[in-house]
């Protein structure tokens, strides 16, 4: 998925994927949330989730996640409109609504959570090279 561009390819590799894997583990992640859910009630919490919570040293870690994404949301939907113009302007119209969601199989990725693989259609000016981010900062 990372060097394909065929929608069709990408969209069926996405699915069955999906179709594959999901009916195989369904069962088997059903029973681990059960297990895991029992085994953070037997250390004296309420579920797994709040297990992983207790890691972070502030009670009120959950408002402050939501709050810091309340504060950088307007750029990722800014982010995400420009991604979606570059893959409108790549695959189509027909492929790529101009609002919505994007169509998932289209990012590179098969779980979509990062989009390197598809930087190349998105660049706004690939004729020039990158900046190394972390040597500007040390130079300033």
């Amino acid at each position: 998925m990372a060097r394909a561009r065929r929608p069709e390819i990408l969209e069926h590799v996405w699915t069955q994927w999906r179709l594959k894997s999901g009916k195989e583990i369904r069962n088997l992640f059903r029973k681990h949330v059960e297990i895991s859910n029992e085994a953070a009630k037997l250390n004296g919490y309420p579920d797994m989730g709040a297990y992983w919570l207790r890691a972070y040293e502030t009670p009120t870690f959950k408002e402050d996640v939501e709050e810091l994404w309340q504060q950088i949301k307007p750029l990722y939907d800014q982010l995400h409109a420009y991604v979606r113009r570059a893959l409108r302007e790549h695959y189509g119209k027909e492929l790529v609504s101009a609002k919505g969601p994007i169509p998932v199989h289209l990012l590179g990725n098969m779980w979509a959570q990062n989009w390197g693989n598809i930087m190349n259609l998105m660049t706004p000016f690939p004729e020039k090279s990158y900046v190394d981010v972390t040597a500007a900062l040390k130079n300033q």
